[in-house]
């Protein structure tokens, strides 16, 4: 499936897809859900900033040239700190929902680095779509409730939010909601 650009709360790009799955012979049922922005948006946000640091540069030893040194650690210093903050941006979230299995929660960093988190089956309580009211607006974001099961009841532990880099927005919270929860409670309730 080719991702459908979308925007998040701030406005920015960003690419969504979803993709459901089914082994025949097991009759297990996954989906594997994508939110990525575009891989250089960040490095090109940084060239301006980066530019603006080398000409201030040059013009300030130009004018003052007992300062040479501190300036130029000054410049090199955010330089390196630019290009840092660009090579560890996360550029991918991925939600991998397995029926039999639980939810493994991945994000790819631009240097190519990828954190995973796993959550099994059975620590899973429940797939929510919860709010956060901030001073200026309510944010919907997409969590799994965490906790244990004692006499059928579920006492909750730990809230574990999904796609917190990017905030896409409410529909598309909505569809990776429906996808999740028709690969994980399929055999217990319809999908809306």
């Amino acid at each position: 499936m080719q991702p459908e650009a979308i925007r998040n709360l701030y406005g920015e790009t960003l690419y969504f897809a979803a993709v459901r799955f089914t082994d025949a012979g097991s009759q297990t049922r996954g989906c594997l859900i994508t939110v990525s922005a575009e891989k250089w948006r960040k490095l090109r946000r940084a060239t301006g900033t980066v530019l603006a640091l080398v000409l201030a540069h040059v013009i300030l030893n130009q004018l003052v040239e007992l300062r040479i040194l501190v300036y130029s650690i000054t410049a090199g210093l955010g330089i390196i700190f630019l290009l840092a903050s660009c090579i560890f941006s996360v550029y991918k979230e991925s939600v991998l929902a397995i029926g039999s299995l639980g939810v493994q929660v991945s994000l790819t960093y631009w240097c190519g680095y990828t954190s995973t988190l796993f959550i099994p089956l059975a620590a899973i309580g429940d797939v929510i779509i919860n709010e956060a009211i901030t001073m200026h607006r309510v944010v919907f974001y997409l969590a799994v409730l965490l906790g244990q099961r004692k006499d059928s009841q579920f006492k909750v532990r730990k809230l574990v939010p999904l796609f917190t880099k990017f905030s896409p927005r409410l529909p598309t919270v909505e569809t990776a909601y429906h996808h999740i929860r028709e690969v994980l409670y399929y055999k217990h309730e319809p999908v809306l």
